[in-house]
């Protein structure tokens, strides 16, 4: 009897050795694409949570008055909501604008700006990776979002220089 139980080991030890292999390849290429990353923060960052608008003119209006004045901003669209990601000095602007329709709005926040090169869009688990490693250090992401190459994101302001350490 033992000996089949030893022969059904055998054989369980064998499929996860071949599951670690490919794991541990899979790990070596997202290591690989996180040291060839470039990293930049931008501290005294805001998010406004606003419900959805029918007007889209005013967000264009809005985006264009903060980059015009050199500041960040960028929308994720939702079902429901909006996401309004922003340079902080432009709150007065985001409230008067948008005034009622903000559900929340949260400040003290730092965008991490990440770029890949070209094989981070055929290279599956990076964003699983950040994820993971930045939970593992109780660093909570507040928002995300990516376009290509590059992934930006959002922390607590008092996170942003331990993130930057841990994902560089």
């Amino acid at each position: 009897h033992s000996i089949e139980n030893f022969q059904g080991i055998v054989v369980a030890v064998r499929r996860y050795s071949e599951r670690l292999r490919g794991s541990l390849k899979l790990q070596s290429s997202v290591a690989k694409l996180m040291r060839c990353a470039e990293f930049s923060v931008k501290n005294k960052m805001a998010v406004a949570v606003i419900e959805r608008l029918r007007d889209y003119d005013k967000l264009s209006n809005i985006s264009l008055k903060i980059r015009s004045d050199r500041g960040e901003c960028n929308l994720i669209e939702g079902k429901d909501i909006i996401t309004l990601i922003h340079s902080e000095r432009f709150e007065s602007l985001i409230k008067r604008e948008l005034g009622s329709k903000i559900q929340r709005y949260i400040a003290g926040l730092a965008q991490i700006h990440i770029q890949f090169d070209d094989t981070y869009e055929t290279t599956p688990g990076v964003v699983c990776y950040i994820y993971s490693l930045l939970a593992h250090h109780g660093i909570n992401i507040r928002e995300e979002m990516s376009c290509g190459t590059d992934q930006l994101i959002i922390v607590s302001q008092e996170d942003a220089a331990s993130a930057m350490q841990i994902l560089s």
